[in-house]
């Protein structure tokens, strides 16, 4: 009987990926799952459901190459717990040929990235990084060529300018060196020396940024890219006319695969008319008919007993789930760094409190809330710090946070902007407006404090107070205190139009 069920689930699976010669090369790629192993709260998303999409296209096709556009860690308790070690074995054993480092890859240093690296047999990719830690350098290449049916197909990681996007001190031993430059130098390099037929770059950049490099500019500087895989900026990026073969050379093609694994991206590469086309994979519930895969069931049985441990473990309730994208929790948030930065000044007040929406990363379910939930909306080991700045820098503040389409700010700030975010109007505090003349006391999180998320206008005041735990574990103790029966929100919206 198990015989009979192993061959209908393989006849289920060539089915449903229809064979492709061998004058053919299937790219599948993902970025910014972060850590999402199983589906999220949707039901949406899943490494396992990732699984049984590859194993399908391998055994239809002779030529696949699985890739990842980095952030493949960060955004549940399996990366929180243990750092790193659970998503990078599980990539291996999913079968990915090439992986990028993103961003959040460096959350708890580039020293212990690398304790939860160097163990695996992944092949990983930097065109642009340089690692003092040398055992960690052995795991990466700068460029890799693969050749399949005569043509020769090289491979880029490209990764973000850490200044700004990843904390002070996570980095150290990490030299960042221009991503388009680098690309420049290495892709008109392998072309015209005839060293590849075609070059991907795998990215991390973001499609397109206000304040650093992205994927479109990718584009217009490196015409001999042919596909450009990115991540970070969690976009659908489709090339236009998706079903349509797309002549290679012409310019460069950009995809992107969403986040948290909700979509797989699947290249379909004709190497003899060197012509591609593209699709996405929906990931739901319609891959739950196939089997879990034995090798990552049993590897992830040595973890979940940790992680189902901490989301037992119930601090408070919640009447209606809020999600990061929604003013209730961005609110909540703000208020609470503002109460916490309150009782860390004593009796010198705290003028306001603002919190970056990335820093938000997963929602709060209706009903219990747990430990567990916290700290996966809450994840970083940022700290609560408080600043001392210059009024007319507030407002730049403000006006940076009016472009990005909002941030969380605490219940004594009014902002007007318009309607198309593009435009502050003006913003209050306390019901007066901003005096660009006057310092106010403000607080924050430490990552913004020192520029991160490209707050660069914070950067250039000291940090005067800053709390002794993680903002997880002051957030813990504020909901114990303050909300322990039931959870008190305002959704009020504080940056409006």
């Amino acid at each position: 009987m198990k015989l009979i069920k192993n061959f209908l689930l393989s006849a289920a699976l060539l089915l449903a990926a229809p064979a492709i010669s061998a004058e053919h090369l299937i790219i599948l790629h993902t970025n910014d799952t972060h850590s999402q192993i199983d589906p999220d709260d949707k039901n949406l998303g899943g490494w396992f459901r990732h699984k049984a999409i590859i194993d399908s296209v391998k055994a239809a096709n002779e030529n696949v190459i699985v890739v990842d556009a980095g952030d493949a860690v960060q955004g549940t308790l399996f990366f929180n717990i243990y750092k790193g070690k659970v998503e990078y074995k599980l990539k291996e054993i999913m079968g990915y040929d090439y992986c990028i480092l993103g961003n959040h890859d460096f959350d708890y240093t580039d020293t212990l990235m690398a304790k939860a690296i160097i163990p695996t047999n992944l092949k990983w990719i930097s065109s642009n990084y340089e690692f003092k830690n040398k055992e960690l350098a052995k795991k990466f290449v700068k460029y890799d060529i693969k050749t399949i049916a005569d043509k020769k197909i090289a491979f880029l990681g490209l990764n973000l300018n850490p200044k700004g996007m990843i904390a002070q001190g996570c980095y150290d031993n990490t030299i960042y060196h221009d991503a388009i430059e680098a690309a420049k130098h290495l892709t008109d390099s392998l072309k015209n020396s005839g060293a590849a037929d075609i070059v991907i770059a795998i990215s991390h950049l973001g499609y397109q940024n206000i304040k650093a490099i992205g994927d479109v500019d990718l584009k217009k500087a490196c015409p001999n890219i042919d596909i450009i895989i990115g991540g970070h900026s969690h976009q659908l990026v489709e090339i236009e006319s998706p079903c349509c073969w797309h002549k290679l050379g012409v310019e460069p093609l950009i995809v992107q695969a969403f986040k948290y694994g909700y979509k797989l991206g699947e290249f379909d590469i004709d190497l003899e008319t060197m012509e591609a086309r593209h699709k996405f994979y929906d990931i739901d519930s319609h891959y739950d008919k196939y089997p879990q895969d034995k090798a990552m069931v049993e590897f992830l049985a040595r973890f979940r007993q940790g992680v189902d441990s901490v989301n037992s473990i119930y601090i408070s309730n919640i009447k209606e789930t809020l999600r990061e994208e929604n003013p209730e929790l961005r609110n909540f948030l703000a208020d609470f760094i503002l109460c916490r930065a309150q009782e860390m000044s004593g009796k010198q007040k705290v003028d306001l409190a603002i919190i970056n929406v990335g820093s938000i990363r997963k929602p709060w379910i209706k009903g219990k809330l747990s430990e567990g939930q916290v700290m996966t909306t809450q994840p970083f080991s940022n700290r609560v710090s408080i600043q001392e700045i210059s009024g007319d820098s507030l407002i730049s503040c403000f006006k940076y946070m009016t472009i990005r389409k909002g941030e969380g700010v605490s219940k004594n700030v009014d902002i007007k902007m318009s309607e198309d975010h593009q435009d502050y109007i003006y913003a209050k505090v306390n019901g007066k407006n901003i005096d660009p003349n006057k310092t106010y006391r403000i607080a924050t999180i430490d990552y913004l404090a020192n520029g991160g998320d490209s707050f660069d206008m914070l950067e250039a005041f000291p940090i005067v107070k800053l709390s002794e735990n993680i903002v997880q574990e002051d957030l813990i103790n504020y909901i114990k205190k303050h909300h322990k029966k039931y959870l008190k929100t305002s959704d009020k919206q504080r940056m409006h139009y």
